[in-house]
């Protein structure tokens, strides 16, 4: 039995004690033969039914060992939603059915989640290339071309797109007409490793919160890219600095992560830390009523509060990489390298669904109402429903 048809089938899900009290659920794997087919499985319910599901890119055209990494995005009203190929295709799909309504092609993969708004859908390349193109036919307004690739989501501001390069660049350009306005660059780490990915800017008012692989925390002004305060959250010998989580502002507290240090709370005006919560390489934050989900480098998922860093439950997948966590109602969705994708409840972190074609996923899943949209590394996208 093939490796792929074994993974897809239902795994046993064990609840153990761990230190300080908290809960954690494990990934056991199952013996050699023990199951004989299947492709979805649940342990408690099934949450997921798949509606449609498109190729994205012709099979031929890419490589078996290149993995997807861009999430889809949607309008408001629910009725289209846009994805990448790895092939640098761009996609506006029909919620409804998956028919294709428009295709053009970049200067290369997509990465990038797209930003949809005022009529326009934003999405950038891993060429380093941002495009922004009208969402009723799909026809290119403009396009930018920026030092280092994209693979993180452009944050509209205003009248402002800005976009966070993999060269310690942030970019802030017209959102109407992609003409620059200013840039921030901090310096590469030298002397130690630099890990994939990027954190998007969050802006407030008028200042811009940045994260960059150098270990530094920096607001700017939204006006004119001037630093006005950089904190350095990296440790003494951290042998990878990077901080790769998106900032978030939640009851008064800036929160972000550092890769070697863990997540970490801090004051907005001095970024003076309040508390941290150590983790290994922790993927941006998802939250719901005053607690933080996220997803760990060495492929656990931990729930903590908000005002305090406290653990609440944590769940281990044993291995393979885990995209961040998704919340959809009383569900988590993580995308998985190993088992595709993975339902846990959201109050204790229980496994109740694995959801698995066999390819694999990066890319974390959209979720819009009661829909899920989720590309795999086989280059399908999938539409389901979710069963709360």
């Amino acid at each position: 039995m093939n490796r792929a048809v074994l993974l897809c089938c239902l795994l046993a899900v064990s609840q153990i004690l761990g230190c300080s009290g908290l809960t954690e659920g494990v990934i056991d794997l199952p013996r050699k033969n023990e199951f004989s087919s299947g492709r979805s499985s649940t342990t408690k319910h099934r949450v997921l039914t798949v509606i449609w599901r498109l190729a994205l890119v012709d099979p031929d055209l890419f490589s078996k060992d290149q993995n997807h990494h861009g999430t889809p995005a949607a309008t408001q009203d629910g009725g289209r939603i846009f994805a990448g190929g790895i092939d640098g295709s761009f996609v506006c799909l029909s919620t409804k059915d998956g028919k294709i309504l428009w295709r053009n092609m970049t200067s290369g993969p997509i990465e990038s989640h797209p930003t949809v708004a005022g009529g326009i859908v934003y999405v950038g390349s891993a060429s380093g290339t941002l495009y922004a193109y009208r969402i009723s036919d799909g026809e290119q307004l403009w396009s930018y071309h920026m030092p280092g690739s994209v693979s993180g989501q452009p944050i509209l501001a205003d009248d402002k797109i800005l976009v966070m390069t993999d060269v310690n660049v942030v970019v802030c350009l017209e959102a109407q007409t992609g003409k620059w306005l200013w840039s921030y660059k901090r310096p590469m780490p030298t002397g130690r490793f630099q890990v994939k990915g990027v954190a998007d800017p969050l802006v407030d008012d008028n200042t811009v919160y940045a994260g960059f692989s150098d270990g530094f925390l920096t607001t700017l002004s939204l006006d004119d890219g001037t630093l006005q305060h950089a904190k350095n959250l990296s440790g003494t010998g951290d042998k990878f600095t990077d901080v790769d989580t998106s900032p978030v502002l939640i009851d008064g507290l800036l929160i972000t992560g550092s890769f070697s240090q863990g997540i970490i709370a801090l004051g907005t005006k001095n970024l003076d830390k309040r508390w941290s919560f150590k983790a290994e390489g922790p993927s941006n934050i998802e939250s719901s009523d005053g607690v933080l989900y996220f997803s760990t480098a060495n492929s656990k998922v931990f729930a903590i509060r908000a005002k305090d860093g406290k653990p609440i439950w944590s769940f281990s997948a044993k291995k393979g990489q885990l995209s961040r966590p998704v919340i959809c109602g009383r569900w988590i969705f993580i995308s998985s390298e190993e088992y595709s994708l993975l339902a846990l409840d959201k109050s204790n972190g229980e496994l109740v669904q694995i959801f698995n074609p066999g390819k694999g996923a990066n890319a974390a899943p959209l979720v819009h109402a009661n829909r899920i949209f989720w590309t795999s590394n086989g280059e399908t996208i999938y539409s389901m429903t979710v069963t709360q």
